[in-house]
This record gives C-alpha cells, structure tokens and sequence, in this order.
C-alpha cells in the first residue's frame, strides 16, 4: 500500500475543455475533484482553437429553422468514418452529445450556438449539412474570472484582429467578402475594443472580451471556480502510480516536490 500527500477521487491530468468538463462534471456527482496542468497557464490546445464543437440535430437548429434528423447524423458519421468506428458507438455520440449540451446550459455557464453557414466537412455526403451542426461558445466576458484571468492561455495569434481582439465565427464569416458593410463592421469593432480600455487597464492590460476558444474555456473555468475545484498550475504528471496492475494515483511535481496523489 502506497503512502500518499494527497488523496481525490478523481484526478484530471490537463486542464483543456475536457478535463475541465470532466472535473465539472465529477464534482456535480459529488467526488473530491483536482485538476493538474503542466504548464503555467491553462486551457491547452482548446483555449487556441476555434472552440467549435460539432452536434448533430441540436435544439438550436430547430430554433433557427435548419431541418435535421438523427438518422442523417448517423447516417452522415457512418459515411465519413468508413466503417472504422463500430456503430453503437457512433448513435452514442449523436445521442450523448445532446445530453451534454442540455447539462452544460442548465448547470455551468457555458452556451452554445449553432452557426447556420459553417458547414459540415462533407456537405456532400449522405446526410451532410450545409450549416447548423457546429457551434461556438457564445462570448465570454473574461472579468468575472478575476485573477484567472491572466493565466488563461491567450489565443492563437491568427485569431486576432489587428492582433488585439478576438472576433467570433459568425461575424468572422461575414466580413470574409471585403465589402462595404464589412468595412463597416470593422470599424465598429475596433471602437468596442476601444472603449473597453477601462477593463483592459483592470485585467491587467489583456482584452475581457473573449470568444472562441478562450471563451469555451473560460466558461468552464468560471463553472470549476463556482464548485470550488482546485486547479495545480505548473504540475507535470511524473509517472502513474500502479498497485496490482490497476492505476491508483499519479505522481504530480509541485513547487519543486514530487507529490503522491492517490486516485480514489
């Protein structure tokens, strides 16, 4: 039997947008819950990416008007995965994905909107959509997250305007066509990020304003900081404790210590 520094029942290595809905998620089951990230900012790839997650038949596309049906989503993944992925696990893909939308919006802060023109990959396929399955995180004002703010890992320098702000994917699409309206638009963003000034000189310099990625994962990092869930900074995963063949713990670095952490 191992001696422990620290015992959990449940232990996330990462700190990207499924680690931190997997901690979201284990501290609402009612489990002891710690995040550890290697790094010294969190949010991984997720915070750099487009934050755009992909879920066939949503209720926002019935909102908006967009047909679609269970049977064209998995008859869409069945088509695109060639036979590679058994098909129980695809319906539970289409299914579950649902599931995770609807807990998400009643229980953390994290929103989702279809976006009617980004299409699927495969448009063309059986059960291909030209638009309304992928969704972004709605815009995330990153103040409330107070000094996490800082330690949020910024956007991919490409998904700035200007290199100061972040746009969303939806009027991201509509400024693609270099016209008089998106010059407009243009415009009228860049004097939001100026007026938001004030909050930039109260966060430190860094814009509030977030979307895409920083703002998936903001969210769900103001969701942690409502349950109070601990996330280690700084704290690589050494190597896994294994006690009669089964993982048990992990050994986690910290502040220069090598730190035993039991998994319950």
């Amino acid at each position: 039997m191992a001696s422990w520094d620290q015992s959990v029942d449940l232990l996330v290595v990462g700190s990207g947008a499924a680690a931190m809905a997997a901690g979201v998620r284990g501290k609402d089951l009612g489990l002891d819950v710690l995040l550890v990230e290697k790094s010294e900012v969190y949010g991984g790839n997720s915070a750099m990416s487009g934050g755009v997650c992909w879920v066939g038949n949503n209720p926002g596309m019935r909102a908006r008007g967009v047909p679609d049906s269970d049977e064209e989503v998995l008859a869409y993944l069945q088509h695109i995965t060639r036979g590679e992925v058994p098909a129980e696990m695809l319906v539970t893909y289409r299914d579950e994905s649902k599931r995770m939308l609807a807990y998400l919006a009643d229980k953390t802060h994290l929103r989702f909107e279809p976006l009617e023109k980004y299409t699927d990959y495969y448009p063309e396929a059986p059960g291909g959509k030209p638009g309304g399955r992928s969704m972004e995180p709605l815009p995330f004002d990153g103040a409330l997250l107070g000094a996490d703010l800082a330690k949020l890992r910024r956007p991919a320098a490409s998904a700035l305007i200007l290199g100061k702000f972040m746009i969303t994917a939806r009027i991201a699409q509509r400024m693609i066509i270099l016209n008089a309206t998106a010059i407009l638009l243009m415009a009228w963003l860049f004097l939001r990020y100026l007026l938001r000034a004030p909050a930039r000189r109260r966060c430190g310099g860094r814009d509030p304003y977030l979307t895409n990625g920083n703002a998936l994962i903001g969210r769900l990092r103001l969701s942690l900081q409502d349950r109070g869930v601990p996330l280690w900074l700084d704290a690589p995963l050494v190597e896994l404790v294994i006690e009669g063949g089964r993982v048990t713990g992990a050994v986690v670095e910290r502040e220069g210590k090598a730190l035993r952490i039991e998994a319950r």
